[in-house]
């Protein structure tokens, strides 16, 4: 709040004992991600780290959250966790437990139900993790 005073139910720095709260900017490039997960957590310890947007810049931060073992919140991240299965890992986009499937399955299920039922499909992605990751999803999905 602008006046300094806590607003009810919410922690102040002091009782929820935050230092100080680091911002990087990985510009969406995945190349920048890496160094920069490591600066927050070598140089200024940082024990929370909440990623950035989206699958493409989440993913290349993914090994080096495992090996020093911090909790990492993802943004709209799709299948970030799927190969590494990281217990500190907490996505947070509206795709359930099974984020690949889930964008899709939706379209095979009203497709199932078509007279005549399709036959073939054709998958086009960019050539990007987001991109690849429904694409594995709705494969899973298009086969009876």
């Amino acid at each position: 709040m602008a006046s300094g005073r806590q607003q009810p139910g919410r922690p102040s720095r002091s009782s929820c004992g935050v230092r100080a709260v680091r911002r990087r900017d990985d510009e969406g490039n995945a190349d920048n991600v890496p160094r920069i997960y490591e600066r927050l957590i070598d140089e200024h310890d940082v024990d929370l780290v909440i990623g950035g947007y989206g699958t493409n810049t989440l993913l290349p931060a993914m090994p080096l959250i495992v090996e020093r073992e911090r909790f990492f919140v993802g943004l709209m991240g799709l299948g970030v966790n799927n190969a590494l299965l990281y217990p500190n890992y907490f996505a947070m986009i509206p795709t359930g437990p099974d984020p690949n499937a889930a964008l899709t399955e939706g379209f095979f299920a009203l497709a199932a139900e078509q007279t005549p039922r399709p036959e073939t499909v054709a998958l086009v992605s960019a050539d990007a993790e987001f991109s690849r990751n429904p694409v594995l999803g709705a494969k899973e999905s298009a086969v009876p």
